[in-house]
């Protein structure tokens, strides 16, 4: 009987349009054959791609896919994926590796939209959905996109959702932190945003030791000082620390709110250079300078300000080319909570994505193509792709100008506020320093000149060094990696490329700060030379760091 069931359905089998069952009847000498139709499978190709990549797989337990939505042509636009919910249903990093697998699996989709994941984890369902391609390019909004003159907007992100800082006194996100490489578009982000805050009424002030970053914005309505020299840097975040504590002695001795204090925002480009030049500064032959920068103390003032500076009305606006805790002092643990608010442009190493987003793998794929592309803090405290705001130079200097696209020339005179913001100095240190900065900076536009460039006709040269500031770029120390060329002084105070052998760094059995880096050098010959680095301290690179471009 068995064989001839078995020819029943083996025969009957080759349509695919019917089921049949035989039933034996031995008390009627009667065989029963019956045959059902075949339910046909109308899932799409997508649909039955998702479920049969998911149960051959062990990504999910009894993994079932449905279709969540169609739209108006009925094509397929969302999946309910129910699971059995486990530990790793519920880790983030887990939860970003099957959105990248199952958007892969899901293909391109018809409309050229992307696909975008929903987890419910305590539920066992996920539910994928579509959302809008980022924009390539954003011009900056000549209206004001949020109302709430404490958010300070700079990017896209899906949906066409604006993201911004929010600098209020409420704010579990008070600082901002932006980590790009050279041209990447860091610049134009921090413009978007000084020029948001001028709008506002937020004055700013800010320390450029490249030159070129923030120039532009001096002079512009709402900016107190930009400062370029070493020393004077020192000596302003040493002003903004005791601004910081007179408005703390305000505060207590008047009775009122911390709201009530008027914002300010301090602006710190390139730090890791400006942190370099303030470590050679203190090693300098000059007496004066060094008991200067000793008393100045900037790195200590700096660290105070990450942590206390929120309190104040104080708004911290940092920007490196690559993430590192030694940016936050000693107390990095408190300092890094206050730099809620991140961008990173360019794509991040693995360390550089554990550190800005606590994810490994999160900012690791940015489409560099497209400029001002990056990841950001959106306003639950997550990561997002987002694409940032376009805001042109807004230095109205004629070489400058004349550079700038008549669309380009609209954005600047469109953003730029007819009333300039008030400053309002609680301390003397601070009110005293602008106004020496303000005309050192006049006198310097109008006595000031640069050489004009010579043309090299000798070739020769004896000597391998740089100058004292001649260097292009500063990372941490600990970041430092064999094989990496850095600039060390010689016995002359002079700095020369040496490449490093080894690198050692010691750490907190804790929490696993950074407590000392040695660097071992091969200068050739038997006995290799060791140098030593803090915590804190950085080495300077005679070019510039690549770590964001080529991770």
């Amino acid at each position: 009987m068995d064989e001839f069931t078995t020819a029943v359905r083996g025969a009957a089998g080759r349509t695919g349009t019917y089921t049949h069952t035989v039933r034996h009847h031995a008390h009627r000498d009667l065989i029963l054959i019956a045959r059902t139709p075949v339910e046909p499978d109308t899932r799409s190709p997508r649909h039955k791609a998702l479920q049969t990549a998911l149960s051959a797989g062990t990504i999910f337990k009894e993994p079932a896919v449905t279709v969540a939505s169609r739209d108006e042509d009925g094509v397929e636009t969302g999946y309910k994926i129910t699971f059995t919910p486990s530990l790793n249903s519920g880790a983030r990093g887990f939860q970003t590796k099957v959105d990248e697998a199952l958007a892969a699996l899901a293909g391109h989709h018809e409309s050229g939209r992307t696909w975008a994941t929903e987890w419910t984890p305590s539920e066992g369902y996920l539910v994928m959905y579509l959302r809008a391609p980022l924009p390539t390019r954003v011009d900056h909004p000549l209206a004001l996109v949020d109302e709430n003159l404490r958010h300070l907007p700079y990017a896209t992100g899906a949906a066409n959702l604006s993201l911004y800082w929010d600098v209020s006194t409420k704010s579990n996100k008070p600082h901002c932190l932006i980590v790009g490489p050279t041209g990447g578009g860091k610049t134009s982000v921090i413009r978007t945003l000084l020029t948001e805050a001028s709008r506002r009424g937020i004055p700013f002030l800010g320390v450029d030791p490249k030159m070129i970053e923030l120039d532009g914005l001096e002079g512009y309505p709402g900016c107190a000082a930009i400062v370029y020299d070493a020393v004077r840097s020192a000596m302003l975040v040493r002003a903004l620390h005791a601004e910081m504590m007179a408005r703390n002695h305000y505060v207590h001795v008047k009775k009122i709110e911390p709201s009530q204090l008027p914002l300010l925002i301090a602006v710190l480009d390139e730090f890791f250079i400006l942190s370099g030049k303030w470590q050679r500064l203190a090693k300098d032959e000059d007496e004066e300078i060094r008991a200067q920068i000793k008393q100045l103390d900037p790195l200590g003032a700096w660290a105070d300000l990450a942590v206390l500076a929120r309190s104040a009305g104080i708004r911290l606006l940092l920007g490196v080319q690559r993430p590192d805790a030694s940016l936050f002092g000693s107390s990095s643990g408190n300092a890094r909570d206050n730099f809620g608010t991140r961008i990173s442009l360019g794509n991040l190493s693995q360390d550089g994505a554990l550190m800005m987003w606590g994810d490994a793998h999160v900012g690791r794929e940015v489409d560099t193509s497209i400029p001002g592309r990056g990841v950001v803090t959106a306003l639950d405290g997550s990561p997002v792709d987002a694409q940032m705001w376009w805001t042109p130079n807004v230095d109205p200097h004629p070489n400058k100008w004349n550079q700038l696209s008549k669309e380009e020339k609209a954005i600047v005179h469109g953003l730029t506020p007819t009333e300039s913001p008030t400053f309002e100095f609680f301390s003397t240190e601070l009110r005293e320093f602008v106004e020496s900065e303000r005309a050192l900076a006049r006198r310097a536009r109008e006595y000031g000149d640069a050489p004009e460039p010579s043309v090299l006709t000798d070739f020769a040269t004896d000597h391998d060094t740089v100058g004292a500031d001649d260097f292009a770029d500063a990372i941490p120390a600990s970041a430092v990696t064999e094989g990496m060329v850095i600039l060390l002084d010689d016995d002359d105070g002079d700095q020369v490329p040496v490449t490093v052998d080894t690198v050692t760094v010691m750490r907190d059995k804790d929490t696993g700060d950074v407590l000392e880096t040695v660097l071992s050098i091969n200068t050739g010959g038997r006995v290799k030379t060791t140098v030593h680095f803090d915590a804190t301290e950085v080495v300077m690179l005679p070019e510039p760091d690549t770590v964001l471009t080529t991770a």
